[in-house]
């Protein structure tokens, strides 16, 4: 049975799909193993260490099942194993729908793929990276099942399956529908430019994608409000889910505005006048040229200029591009965009290296597509190195902030004498950040993560990577107040966790009191003491509210 089962997938699986497959595993191991074999958490991962992701307040209704695969703890290597793979699905399916047959073509998509600053950014916060990754397969997959081929009299059920591919990308990050979207509109412009179809079915492609889009936005929509009342959940201001629809036609303009402006800031590395030009800003207006270059070319020889209701299709699909990419931004006046959103803009360059693949390399070892191999080539390693970049600044964020929690949990655990009951900790310290080490680099504008700061040593920190629960506690098995009723803490709905935390109101009271304002800061003696059962650790001079 199990040599007739490889004999099966031999013969069903193109070797594109295998070697686009292999090809995004190899190379995202190479450029991510480092995360996926080293603890870096950062401040989301803290109260992630165990979370069923139950995300249905974000609209995120799907999520938890889509990261029940790996489990519902934070484990490095089997999230990072199994996005890869995951990654390497949509490699193929990528090499499916764009037709790919060319080796060093496959390759350099994957690697793009792989290697993109979204990819790194979802990888910082790893407790869900393979649920995002799964959205991006259903994603692909939506394209690949409504391709030309299909429009025929029994094509309704893939396209009933497409639309329902979109709807669960969608419930397990919202993100992925613009993959989706910008993918078909990438696709569609192949087919423009091949001219291999009559006029209608052009037409019923663009149809069917309405009506699929539609659909698929509307069940998704229904179910999440479903899931809000069967779960007693009210939606979440995060991102603006909570004000979806209430877009004006000036918030629409607005909208506009802010995709124009961040798509070409994401390009340029945000301001290169404030920042300077960086490898990542000058290999970026190098493939902006190429894709300009690459398409009026293909324009030229595929004739397109003699049918001007294809040109305007191709220029209408041009301008689509960046509003699909931050197309969110039309839907709610609150949504701001981060790295992990904008894996839809890899596919860009995606296409432009199909351009050069199909319409430029005509004959082998030309001019235009030996740079063009080289481009490609030189923005993947360049992604790989700022992929690191992260990962170091990780590693550094962390261990700093670890070796001040182990100070601090070894003078408290110090004062112990058995009748302390509470801890207070006042004011934080001073936050790493990445411009201490990394200034020319300036990836904060590109990494959309959060590195663990050192500005509030949170108790949750404090309890997961030191021995922080006091001895008397231990012993005596009391209870001790839940960390996730105190305010500033932020806790999943079903993380539960005791610590012996002075309450805010208590804590406030305690600050006003002369022994208090009398202590210096961290981290001299007397800034850790107690104060009758409190143990009270004061790292900085606290705001106190106004009288």
């Amino acid at each position: 049975m199990g040599t007739g089962l490889l004999k099966f997938c031999h013969e069903r699986i193109k070797k594109t799909w295998k070697l686009a497959f292999l090809s995004a595993v190899f190379i995202g191991l190479l450029v991510h193993i480092y995360k996926f074999t080293n603890v870096l958490p950062n401040w989301d991962a803290l109260h992630n260490f165990y979370s069923s992701q139950n995300m249905v307040a974000s609209g995120r209704w799907f999520l938890s099942i889509a990261c029940g695969f790996s489990s519902y703890f934070d484990l490095p290597w089997v999230n990072g194993i199994l996005s890869l793979a995951l990654m390497g699905m949509t490699a193929a399916i990528l090499a499916e729908v764009f037709k790919m047959e060319n080796p060093v073509l496959i390759v350099l998509s994957s690697g793009l793929l792989v290697s993109f600053p979204a990819i790194t950014a979802t990888m910082a916060y790893e407790f869900t990276a393979d649920g995002y990754m799964l959205s991006m397969v259903l994603a692909a997959l939506s394209v690949s099942l409504t391709r030309m081929e299909y429009m025929e009299r029994a094509y309704w059920k893939r396209m009933v399956f497409s639309s329902i591919c979109i709807c669960l990308s969608c419930g397990i990050y919202q993100a992925y529908a613009s993959f989706a979207f910008v993918l078909a509109v990438c696709y569609f412009m192949t087919e423009l430019l091949e001219n291999r179809w009559e006029e209608k079915r052009y037409w019923k492609w663009i149809a069917v994608q309405l009506l699929l889009y539609g659909a698929a936005l509307a069940g998704y929509y229904l179910i999440w409000k479903l899931c809000l009342a069967v779960q007693g959940f009210t939606a979440s201001s995060y991102q603006g889910i909570n004000n979806v629809g209430v877009m004006g036609i000036s918030g629409i303009i607005s909208g506009l505005m802010k995709i124009a402006r961040d798509f070409v800031r994401f390009f340029l590395e945000w301001n290169i006048l404030e920042h300077g030009i960086t490898r990542y800003s000058a290999l970026n207006i190098l493939f902006l040229l190429f894709f300009a270059a690459g398409l009026f070319v293909a324009v030229r020889k595929s004739g397109m200029f003699r049918r001007k209701m294809h040109l305007v299709l191709l220029l209408l699909c041009v301008a689509a591009l960046p509003v699909g990419c931050f197309v969110w931004y039309l839907t709610s006046p609150d949504v701001f965009y981060h790295a992990l959103m904008l894996q839809s803009v890899c596919l860009l360059y995606i296409f432009a290296a199909v351009l050069f693949e199909r319409w430029v390399c005509e004959q082998k070892d030309t001019i235009a597509g030996t740079a063009a191999l080289v481009l490609m080539a030189a923005i993947i390693i360049n992604n790989s190195i700022a992929a690191n970049i992260y990962y170091n600044f990780m590693q550094q964020s962390f261990d700093t902030t670890l070796a001040a929690a182990t100070e601090l949990s070894t003078r408290i655990h110090l004062l112990d004498d058995g009748e302390v009951k509470y801890v207070a900790i006042y004011g934080g310290l001073d936050g790493y950040t990445q411009e201490d080490n990394f200034r020319n680099d300036k990836l904060r504008q590109l990494g959309g993560w959060k590195g663990v700061s050192r500005s509030i040593l949170s108790p949750l920190f404090l309890s997961l990577y030191t021995d922080f629960d006091l001895s008397y506690y231990r012993m005596h098995d009391l209870e001790f107040p839940v960390v996730e009723n105190e305010p500033g803490i932020p806790a999943p709905q079903d993380w539960e966790f005791r610590f012996p935390l002075l309450g805010s109101e208590a804590q406030s009271e305690l600050a006003g009191t002369e022994e208090f304002r009398n202590m210096p800061i961290w981290p001299a003696r007397d800034s850790v003491k107690v104060i009758g059962d409190t143990v009270v650790v004061k790292l900085s001079e606290p705001e106190l509210p106004a009288s």
